[in-house]
């Protein structure tokens, strides 16, 4: 039914049975009115009856044809003209002609060059061939009446064609480049924690290789020790010396190692605009995404900022990993004076189960520490908001 609706509320529809009935009602009228004419005669019945299932033909044809198969669409088009023809030369001269241009258009567009041309033709001697036969050579001139009609109809139907191409065209490039684009900015997030994790392994490396050398070195000087130690108490002494200094040495090289991991994000930046950071990261994913913050920051501890930044660093990246949403919102509130506010919803598929996956894990044991509140809205295709509240 919907498909029906869809059918009868077309503009081409609308078109192409103005085209083809009024010129028949137009008949029907002129008939009727006309004395020396009988509507009941067998031939204008025969002329009715064809016109209705010409007109029915017409609109209908995505429902009769397949415009894709060749062969189907000659043989529609071909037998609609053979149709439209006889139409006209069993009418009486007039307006019926009319109803032959939809087929024209539709050849325009449908038709190889040998196609168009016989349809044209066709088209010109079944509005004209009427008016010859009842007023012989003197009703050739006609055709200079019905022939810029046809022309019109075929250069607007070119016109339409080549802007029904150009908008395929258009939104077929669309498409790619809204494609390209999300898929840019997957890479670039991708580039980013491959970054991320090259660094850490570069990090974790030289831990690894500094603590293995000291440890390696001060073994040796503790095993020098302990072979000298009663034959040479001072060279042991020296040795065990030299082996603290290492010790010492590795013990600060670790410590800066382990400062790198756990350099602050935040960079000494307020809140709104370490997060306003990571809502451009999930743009540059595809995802519009947008910050909303209510009333005027304030100053928060480290490790109050530090946790509320990684809990919107995490549920954006559960966004992009599992939400197919295209739209995402982080609401950071301090309206509260006792407490901070951080909203983050999407439009995506929701989830089932919010008690497992490590990322909403991690979010609830930040909240914990903080002595905070943590719940999640969501249901299955109806978008997933988590909310959370720390004291301040």
């Amino acid at each position: 039914m919907k498909q029906v609706r869809t059918f009868l509320t077309s503009p081409q529809t609308a078109l192409v049975a103005a085209t083809i009935a009024f010129p028949i009602l137009f008949y029907l009228y002129f008939v009727w009115d006309s004395p020396s004419r009988s509507i009941s005669s067998p031939r204008n019945i025969t002329v009715i009856v064809l016109a209705l299932i010409y007109l029915v033909i017409c609109i209908a044809d995505d429902y009769l044809i397949d415009w894709d198969n060749k062969l189907s669409t000659l043989g529609f088009i071909f037998g609609g003209m053979g149709l439209g023809l006889a139409i006209n030369f069993l009418a009486e001269p007039g307006f019926l002609w009319i109803i032959l241009l939809p087929l024209v258009g539709m050849a325009e567009q449908s038709l190889g060059v040998v196609g168009r041309w016989a349809i044209y033709i066709s088209a010109l001697v079944g509005a004209s061939g009427p008016f010859v036969l009842e007023q012989g050579l003197q009703g050739l001139s006609s055709a200079a009446f019905f022939l810029p009609a046809i022309l019109f109809v075929i250069v607007f139907s070119r016109l339409t064609l080549s802007a029904n191409k150009a908008q395929r065209k258009a939104e077929l490039l669309t498409e790619e480049l809204e494609a390209a684009n999300k898929q840019l900015g997957e890479y670039a997030v991708q580039a980013e924690e491959l970054a991320t994790t090259q660094e850490r392994n570069r990090i974790a490396r030289e831990i690894h290789d500094n603590l293995g050398h000291y440890l390696t070195v001060v073994n040796v000087q503790l095993e020098a020790a302990k072979v000298v130690l009663d034959k040479n108490p001072d060279k042991a002494r020296d040795a065990i010396s030299k082996a603290q200094n290492l010790a010492q040495e590795g013990l600060t090289a670790v410590r800066q190692s382990v400062v790198q991991l756990r350099e602050d994000p935040l960079n000494n930046q307020p809140l709104p605009d370490a997060i306003q950071k990571l809502i451009r990261e999930n743009q540059s994913a595809g995802i519009d995404t947008q910050l909303v913050v209510e009333a005027e920051p304030r100053p928060l501890t480290p490790n109050t900022n530090l946790a509320l930044y990684r809990i919107v660093q995490e549920a954006l990246t559960n966004i992009r990993r599992h939400s197919n949403a295209t739209t995402a919102e982080v609401k950071l509130s301090y309206l509260n004076s006792q407490q901070v506010d951080i909203e983050v919803s999407d439009n995506g598929k929701g989830a089932a189960d919010t008690q497992n996956g490590f990322g909403l894990m991690g979010i609830r044991e930040r909240v914990n520490i903080l002595e905070g509140n943590m719940q999640i809205q969501t249901e299955p295709n109806a978008g997933f908001t988590l909310n959370v509240s720390v004291p301040t």
